[in-house]
């Protein structure tokens, strides 16, 4: 996997911790977070959305032994 896990924490964080010179209180990190987001479900978890299936091809970093969350699909 290209991302290191150390940006993955920066981006998680970085709307907690004000670490963009004081723009956190105007909320327009969500990208960031959205960001971080989709490098959890597709790049380490693998998941690739399709019209009638999923498709799951996990790539978890060495040192993690799971990634857990709950996941609903086409109702």
């Amino acid at each position: 996997m290209a991302t290191p896990p150390a940006f993955l924490n920066t981006g998680l964080t970085s709307d907690v911790q004000v670490i963009q010179g004081g723009t956190t209180t105007e909320g327009i990190h969500c990208g960031v977070m959205a960001g971080t987001i989709e490098i959890l479900f597709k790049g380490f978890a693998g998941i690739n959305l399709f019209t009638d299936h999923l498709e799951f091809s996990p790539s978890l970093p060495a040192h993690w032994q799971e990634l857990g969350f709950s996941l609903q699909h086409r109702g």
